[in-house]
């Protein structure tokens, strides 16, 4: 099991995010390099002492490791604790909830499923849900169910 922070939160939760940023964004830049711009845009920009997400998949699928798992993350108020923040980046310029195909790759949902087995043997993910259940916004720009995500 991961536990986060001094209090050693469960981890039973992954939360899916996407990039605020313009479908061409992505280009010309590795995952690392777009971790990296996302760190300076939490550090620089809100003063967070690092990235808010644990990971970040690029659109060819490659991933980026953000925060560590066993701490808190800072990706969706109030729902910190016991959640794991994954941040997608788009291919499409978000324009209202729409299906993971229309902003997102094949690749990158190769991926997350992927990456969603090895968190599960690592600790009890009961639900995958989208930042969109817990603020008024689009992210991650589809509606999040447990059962597309994990078996």
């Amino acid at each position: 099991m991961i536990y986060q922070g001094k209090k050693r939160y469960p981890v039973r939760e992954v939360v899916l995010h996407t990039s605020a940023t313009p479908g061409t964004w992505y280009r010309g830049k590795t995952a690392d390099q777009m971790r990296d711009e996302i760190r300076r845009w939490h550090v620089d920009g809100r003063g967070w002492r690092d990235i808010g997400y644990h990971r970040v998949i690029a659109p060819d699928g490659e991933i980026a490791i953000g925060r560590s798992l066993w701490e808190i993350g800072a990706h969706v108020m109030g729902r910190n604790r016991g959640t794991i923040g994954i941040c997608l980046v788009p291919v499409r310029t978000h324009n209202g909830i729409g299906q993971f195909s229309d902003y997102f790759t094949p690749d990158q949902e190769k991926a997350l499923k992927a990456y969603l087995r090895e968190l599960a043997a690592l600790t009890k993910i009961e639900r995958v849900s989208g930042h969109n259940e817990f603020a008024a916004k689009e992210c991650p720009g589809f509606r999040v169910r447990t059962g597309d995500w994990i078996e």
